[in-house]
């Protein structure tokens, strides 16, 4: 008992010497990777549930048609039910401490209106359709002209910082909406105060005016350009030909100077839309450079020792994955769609590849009835995605790049399935 007792006073010891050291050097012991094994009885005498990092283990198999329509109909049901009746969607949960967070971001939220939108549409479902409803009808609540542009319209938030992010994504909320043709107008003044915030550069102010900020270029811009792709789906325009035009000679070269992986997917989404109508090559192969570049640092059998990890996106420490793979998992379906479109069939195979390891990784984080034995009130935590494995906050936003990833996904790998 008294060796157990001080093998532990060791062990934290020098955990807590390396919270403070310097990893580099001797003596440090930085924490970098979590898992555990373990096995969870649910009910007396009915076996045994394998959990690892928290996790029930996905298989690659499971990534099919019916599994994937399980997961997107569970997680849709859950976003719902996370909705309060203003039209905000509570931020995080954090399962542990049985609560809600008092955090909140605006971009997020607007986030998860496009996916219970585009959820709407597809599935046919009233929940997602009310919840779409209701949420568009509180953020149009700060729809303000532009008196310098006529014809231009913005979303002003309550902060006052007006983020360009928020207006892009009520935008393409709208577009993905069952009845998008109500908003028709509404979108053709943001579609309009979108473009006044393009510089000759092609660069974009990521605020409408007073906030005037060009900050969070890795976001704001690839979201605008989405809204302006989808605009030109609708209705083909000359002046958003253009904007994607001056687009392209500025975000290119900042991508190269300064590669992010939070740039990637909104990108990719934007010019691989809009490269199917313009035929434009420069654009397909920006999209596949983009897509090339992250899919590189997927996790595989050949890096990752771990098979809960793999297909997982180790973007910015190597070995280590989280729910951000559920956003580049939007792009990597996007420009597998393309591949397939210009008969790039290489390409295609690579890519069906990332994408079908990217989901189960995503499907895996997903919060189920067995893993949730030690949550007070499992009814705010299952059927929602985990930041990482063994990091069970929910956020609202990880769930909606989820719920969009996979949707994306199930039409991709199975188009002619339901």
């Amino acid at each position: 008992m008294f060796a157990a007792d001080l093998s532990l006073a060791d062990a934290l010891k020098l955990l807590a010497q390396g919270a403070k050291a310097d990893p580099s050097q001797a003596g440090g012991a930085p924490l970098l990777r979590f898992r555990t094994i373990h096995w969870q009885e649910p009910i007396a005498g009915a076996g045994t549930v394998l959990l690892q990092r928290g996790m029930t283990l996905v298989a690659p198999e499971a990534v099919s048609r019916e599994r994937l329509d399980a997961t997107i109909a569970s997680l849709a049901e859950y976003i719902a039910y996370r909705q309060l009746p203003s039209g905000l969607f509570t931020y995080q949960f954090e399962p542990g401490l049985d609560r809600y967070s008092d955090e909140d971001n605006l971009v997020r939220q607007v986030g998860t209106v496009v996916a219970v939108s585009v959820h709407a549409r597809l599935s046919k479902k009233s929940a997602s359709l009310a919840a779409a409803d209701t949420a568009i009808r509180y953020h149009l609540q700060g729809l303000k002209d532009i008196p310098s542009v006529d014809g231009a319209s913005f979303i002003a938030t309550l902060d006052k910082h007006n983020k360009l992010g928020v207006t892009a994504l009520l935008s393409v909320a709208m577009a993905s909406h069952p009845n998008a043709e109500q908003y028709d107008s509404i979108r053709r003044r943001l579609i309009n105060g979108m473009l006044s915030l393009q510089r000759p550069s092609g660069m974009f102010v990521t605020a409408f005016p007073p906030a005037d900020e060009i900050s969070g270029q890795d976001y704001y811009p690839g979201e605008a350009l989405l809204a302006l792709a989808l605009a030109y789906d609708y209705q083909p325009s000359a002046v958003v030909l253009d904007a994607f035009d001056r687009a392209i000679s500025f975000y290119r070269d900042y991508f190269r100077d300064s590669r992010s992986p939070a740039f990637v997917p909104w990108q990719v989404q934007a010019f691989a839309l809009i490269a199917q109508h313009s035929k434009r090559q420069d654009y397909v192969d920006y999209v596949f450079e983009l897509t090339d570049w992250l899919a590189e640092k997927q996790l595989t059998p050949m890096n990752c020792e771990w098979p809960e990890l793999r297909g997982g996106i180790a973007a910015q420490t190597s070995g280590r994955a989280g729910v951000a793979t559920a956003s580049y998992l939007e792009g990597f379906t996007d420009a597998l769609m393309l591949a397939r479109t210009v008969g790039d069939t290489e390409r295609a195979r690579r890519y069906e590849k990332v994408v079908r390891e990217a989901a189960r990784f995503v499907m895996q984080l997903q919060f189920r009835p067995e893993e949730a034995y030690f949550v007070r009130s499992p009814q705010d935590a299952i059927g929602a995605i985990r930041a990482a494995p063994a990091v069970n906050k929910l956020r609202i936003d990880h769930c909606q790049h989820a719920l969009l990833g996979l949707m994306k996904t199930r039409r991709a790998l199975y188009p002619d399935e339901g």
